[in-house]
């Protein structure tokens, strides 16, 4: 985590972030961080998910060092990662039709192959993984802030002054950065 800490480092700066920053950054408690760091803990598979999913950076077990997420060949982690998927993680993929897709399919092919006696269980767990995403990205206020606004422009909900009331309301909400994301889940 130490190196993680280092490699996040601005271009000019000769520090590392702090411990609590790369807390913010990823979403991993700062006492997790530090414990790993203290050797008191072992950098579990749920951590490196979590700062893939908000830096882009993987740990590589076998060299013990840090690489950019699926670069091939493998490429060692660096700032700019980060920076280029701060800007690109705000946008919706360019792809992002073709992969919910890919998503749907997979998901219709586990419903296909699992069995009777499990499909239940199956079924509710994505039923409640749905929930839980909506209320992390506090679906159901977006939604309310987003008829707010088609209400203020009707026969406009697609128009600029639309999309301006829109992200105006957000951020007055304190929920700008992930305003984008509501239109991922539906």
């Amino acid at each position: 985590m130490r190196q993680l800490r280092e490699l996040l480092a601005e271009e000019d700066c000769d520090f590392s972030i702090t411990q609590e920053r790369l807390s913010e950054i990823t979403g991993i408690p700062a006492f997790t961080i530090k414990k790993i760091e203290a050797g008191q803990r072992k950098l579990s598979g749920d951590a490196v998910l979590e700062i893939i999913a908000n830096t882009t950076a993987d740990w590589d077990q076998q060299k013990g060092c840090w690489i950019h997420f699926n670069s091939n060949p493998p490429e060692s982690f660096k700032r700019k990662h980060y920076d280029e998927f701060k800007k690109r993680s705000m946008q919706r993929p360019v792809k992002a039709e073709k992969l919910v897709k890919d998503l749907l399919k997979k998901m219709d092919e586990l419903f296909k192959m699992v069995g009777d006696s499990r499909w239940l269980t199956l079924y509710l767990r994505f039923r409640f993984f749905v929930k839980e995403c909506r209320n992390d990205l506090q679906a159901d206020q977006l939604e309310e802030i987003r008829l707010k606004s088609a209400k203020s422009f009707p026969g406009k909900a697609e128009g600029e002054h639309f999309e301006h009331h829109y992200q105006e309301e957000l951020a007055n909400n304190g929920l700008q950065e992930i305003g984008w994301s509501l239109r991922n889940l539906q």
